[in-house]
């Protein structure tokens, strides 16, 4: 099935069109990628590489995120659909959440802002 975004939700921005499948995606610096062999839209470079595979034969094959395991039987690959197109990408381990959680300041903590231009 062909994804695009839809008109409305293009806010008047020119974005990335494949010329053989249609497909319309966000780019988002070089951290999205749309392969041009299987026509899979992913966002993150690691996400794009992990999905090829260069066998004995030389040539690139693109394995199908969906079907890619670990040893321990858990994909390798999450979805994630925006604006109407399928996104593949890693999933972010339980450690780097939690150290991403403790980054987040709290509703209860106090920003100083003294000396700072316009502060005060």
């Amino acid at each position: 099935m062909r994804q695009t975004l839809n008109e409305a939700q293009r806010d008047g921005r020119t974005h990335p069109r494949c010329g053989r499948c249609g497909i319309i995606w966000r780019q988002s610096g070089n951290r999205t990628g749309h392969c041009s062999g299987c026509h899979r839209t992913f966002d993150s470079l690691e996400a794009f590489d992990k999905h090829q595979v260069i066998p004995e034969t030389g040539r690139v094959v693109c394995r199908d995120p969906a079907e890619v395991k670990r040893g321990d039987g858990s994909p390798v690959f999450e979805s994630r659909i925006r604006d109407g197109v399928t996104y593949w990408g890693i999933p972010m381990s339980d450690a780097w959440r939690a150290t991403l959680a403790g980054m987040r300041p709290s509703a209860g903590d106090a920003v100083a802002l003294e000396g700072l231009p316009g502060a005060g």
